[in-house]
């Protein structure tokens, strides 16, 4: 076999162009159910190849973390729109500090949510398990003094 078959056959070439071939056929019996099935089937297999990607890419990653995280190179630059230079920070310990640094300010941007209010000012770790948080999820959790926001928010989670 020629390298030229070998690249065809690696890149899906000859699948596509028969994939092609027979949309175009059913289409011109008037097949158009045969039809959309066999492009349904043609997009299902680019979006796989396109995760497939993804996951070789991840597979860079050690045990599915993080191996380094670009941030600015000027500790100053905090409009991260504006920084021009960028650099690689691959220790794990400063990773974890940084991204927890992150997230903190950014979830903290949330502090007039329903949840973040009395009477539900849940004080828990991240994964959101404390007694306030399991009381919430089996309907324990007292009524009073909550927002009729609030209580629908909520009633989702005792009605499961």
């Amino acid at each position: 076999m020629i390298e030229a078959e070998k690249e065809e056959i690696k890149d899906g070439k000859l699948c596509k162009e028969h994939q092609e071939e027979l949309i175009a056929s059913y289409l011109d019996k008037g097949n158009k159910e045969h039809a959309q099935l066999l492009w349904q089937m043609k997009r299902a297999e680019a979006v796989s190849r396109v995760f497939t990607k993804l996951r070789a890419v991840r597979g860079l990653n050690k045990e599915g973390g993080l191996s380094y995280i670009s941030i600015p190179a000027d500790p100053e630059c905090t409009n991260y729109e504006n920084c021009d230079e960028w650099r690689d920070e691959t220790d794990q310990g400063k990773i974890d500090r940084l991204l927890t640094k992150r997230n903190r300010a950014h979830f903290g941007q949330s502090g007039n949510a329903n949840l973040c209010q009395p009477p539900l000012e849940i004080l828990m770790d991240f994964k959101g398990s404390c007694a306030k948080a399991d009381k919430i999820l089996q309907g324990e959790f007292p009524e009073e003094g909550l927002a009729p926001a609030t209580k629908w928010i909520l009633s989702g989670f005792w009605s499961r």
